[in-house]
């Protein structure tokens, strides 16, 4: 199980109102509904087949906004810190909504702290993973 879905389906399983879940591979949308399923939390989740850029904007659209949004992109990648830009952008971030992001990459931190809007509150190490906590400024 990957790390977002872990989360989505651990604050379900604490009482969350809901979560969505968001791949655009389809072996993992079917790995997540089969999890929902086997743990009785399909009702309160929603499931994306989607890139995260078509994802945030359908999100979006939809007026969505989020308390905690976990993002665990592809290592080596810069989808990361794209997604925090959009969810910025497209203001899908409650007022003191915060953002997660795992990565195993340090410098991610130099990357985020470009933008003058967000901020670090903190971070965890576990390993090689480095889980940042942002928020808006």
């Amino acid at each position: 199980m990957q790390e977002a879905e872990h989360f989505g389906i651990e604050a379900l399983s604490r009482g969350a109102k809901e979560a969505w879940f968001c791949d655009n591979s389809y072996t993992a949308i079917k790995f997540i509904k089969d999890n929902l399923k086997n743990t009785n939390l399909e009702e309160n989740s929603n499931i994306i087949n989607k890139d995260f850029v078509q994802a945030l904007k359908h999100l979006a659209k939809e007026n969505k906004e989020f308390n905690i949004i976990f993002l665990d992109p592809p290592y080596k990648t810069d989808f990361g810190t794209k997604a925090i830009e959009q969810i910025i952008e497209l203001n899908l971030l409650s007022k003191d909504g915060i953002i997660i992001l795992e990565t195993d990459d340090k410098n991610k931190k130099e990357e985020i702290l470009r933008r003058n809007d967000i901020e670090i509150f903190s971070e965890r190490e576990y390993g090689k993973v480095l889980l940042i906590f942002i928020r808006k400024g």
